[in-house]
């Protein structure tokens, strides 16, 4: 005990420094999360949401991280979406429209929503310049970075010889990271 005592008050300068730098870390850390939230919500184009790089932007400003081929799958997947008819319809105005999103992003579980124009594919949606209850025709694709739950089964033999069971094995995880779920379409 002594030996602590007696280490603590050598070197108590230096932990006095490195307790300071820890807490400058961590006011800084919580500054830049509370100044850099998540917009899990993004407005494209039709055109650039069918795109790799217009599913990248908008987890980039999810903040989800997502692999190449989740990206390429997701943009093959809205491409093939926009020709069907939506999963839902739903009557709003412009002023409602970022309330009826993250609404119906959340209802569905999705990780980050893309809304584009429906009558104007080829440009985004311009908030600013609409009457604020004006009727929108947008499209909203609901994008699921993340399998929420993954059950799996491992079964590993004895050896290559013998087949007999060596072990078995079941999982359960959550939200990992190499799955790219189903989209979802929704007109508003």
């Amino acid at each position: 005990m002594f030996e602590i005592l007696e280490w603590l008050t050598k070197y108590k300068k230096d932990i006095i420094y490195i307790v300071i730098i820890l807490i400058i870390l961590l006011i800084g850390f919580f500054l830049y999360k509370t100044t850099h939230k998540a917009q899990t919500i993004t407005i494209e184009s039709q055109s650039q949401a069918e795109t790799p790089a217009g599913i990248e932007l908008a987890a980039k400003n999810a903040q989800i991280k997502m692999q190449q081929e989740q990206i390429t799958e997701s943009a093959k997947q809205i491409a093939e979406l926009k020709n069907k008819p939506p999963e839902k319809v739903i009557q709003t105005v412009v002023k409602e429209v970022p309330t009826v999103v993250k609404e119906q992003q959340e209802k569905s579980g999705a990780d980050f929503a893309i809304v584009t124009d429906k009558d104007n594919p080829d440009q985004e949606y311009n908030f600013s310049n609409a009457d604020p209850n004006e009727a929108v025709n947008l499209n909203q694709y609901n994008v699921f970075a993340y399998k929420k739950v993954l059950h799996t089964v491992s079964y590993a033999p004895n050896s290559l010889k013998d087949w007999e069971p060596k072990q078995i094995g079941a999982s359960v995880a959550k939200k990992i990271t190499k799955y790219n779920g189903s989209l979802v379409k929704t007109e508003i």
